[in-house]
This record gives structure tokens, sequence and C-alpha cells, in this order.
């Protein structure tokens, strides 16, 4: 890394928030933000420890907005990272986002006695935001779905069939396309695909009204 590397920013007196503390809530924000306007689950890993993640339960559950507060606007003494309210603006969730210590636990249980749902995400390094919201998993490969979808002849199945197919023709044109260039074009590709899988191709931009959006810009 440069030494202008945003990432390398861990947070000083004058300016306590973190790169990566700052990255993590505007992820979170423009996530739960397109899940209220789609009407969509949102759900997180905790952590990023063990072999098997811990991962939320559904973040928008009973909620109608998300915003970051402000030391003039704190819930219950806390000023979370991100509170979720409901219908009537009583808040029904926050969110802390904790890098290297955790929220006090005497406020977090004052707040849950309230009825206030803690949500604490724990992250450690960049890489952990590309996996920190939870999506289900895809299709699994079947073999003999084809043949399962002839026999069972339902119009769902028949048009999940089809998008298979479309996309089984674009791989075998990739793969042929991968054999057949040349050399130069071939190096070209392989030097692409880490960027594919960078923190800033998973996530290029963020929404106009993310509250950190000055911050990372």
């Amino acid at each position: 890394m440069t030494p202008t590397d945003p990432m390398q920013n861990v947070g000083t007196q004058l300016h306590q928030e973190s790169w990566l503390h700052a990255r993590a809530v505007a992820l979170l924000y423009d996530e739960l933000e397109a899940g209220l306007l789609l009407k969509t689950e949102v759900r997180v890993r905790l952590n990023h420890t063990g072999t098997e993640p811990e991962i939320s339960g559904n973040l928008l559950d009973g909620a109608d907005s998300v915003r970051a507060p402000s030391d003039l606007s704190p819930v219950g003494g806390m000023v979370p990272d991100l509170v979720l309210h409901d219908q009537r603006g009583e808040p029904v969730r926050t969110i802390e986002v904790a890098i290297t210590n955790l929220p006090d636990q005497h406020k977090v249980a004052t707040l849950r006695k309230r009825g206030v749902d803690v949500v604490i995400i724990q992250i450690k390094e960049a890489q952990e935001l590309k996996s920190l919201c939870w999506f289900s998993e895809p299709d699994k490969f079947a073999p003999n779905f084809l043949l399962a979808v002839r026999r069972r002849g339902y119009a769902e199945d028949r048009a999940k069939a089809d998008r298979q197919l479309g996309a089984d023709r674009y791989v075998r044109e990739m793969m042929w396309a991968l054999t057949n260039c040349s050399p130069e074009s071939r190096r070209k590709f392989a030097q692409l695909l880490p960027g594919i899988d960078s923190l800033e191709s998973f996530y290029p931009a963020l929404s106009p009204t993310n509250p950190k959006a000055d911050k990372l810009s």
C-alpha cells in the first residue's frame, strides 16, 4: 500500500473514525436503504471468526427508515452507527460496527431492556467488507435439472431452465474465447481479474444520501 492509501487511516485524535469503520457503516447504510426501497431482507455477517459465519436476522424486520444519529440525537444514551426506526419513528434496532473495541455493555443492556435490538458487527480488515452482507446461496449445480423440469412441467422451472441454458452458452463462448485469443489478450484478462475481486468493484459508489459520502469521497 502507498502512504496515501485511505485504508491506512486507522483514526487519530482529531479524526477518530478510521477508514475501515466509515466504509463499513457506509456500505451498511446503502444496503439497508436499498432493502427498504425494494422491500427485501438484509442480513449480515456478525463476525468472520471460525469456520461457520454467524449471520444476523433480517435487519429490516419492523423497520421503516434508517439514519445515522449524531451527538444531538442519541438513542438510550448511545450514539450508534446506524439506527432503524419503525413507522411511528420509534427506534427498533441499532447497529454498531466494532473494529477494535466493543460498545459499552451496560448501555447495550439498557437499550435491550427498552426493547431496542442491538446488533454488533465485528470487522478486522477491509477484505471482510466484501462478504459483509449475507445473501442466500445461489442455485446449486444439478446435472439432472432439465430432466426433472420436463417431467414436472412447471412454468417457473421452465424459465429457470432457460436461464441455465443461456448461462451455459455464455460460459462456453467465454471458454472458447480464452483458449483461442492471443497471448496479449489473455495476459490483459488475467491482469483484470484481481480488480474484479476488489472492494471497489463490489461497491463502486455510495448513494447521494449516504452519511459517509463526504468522508469517503
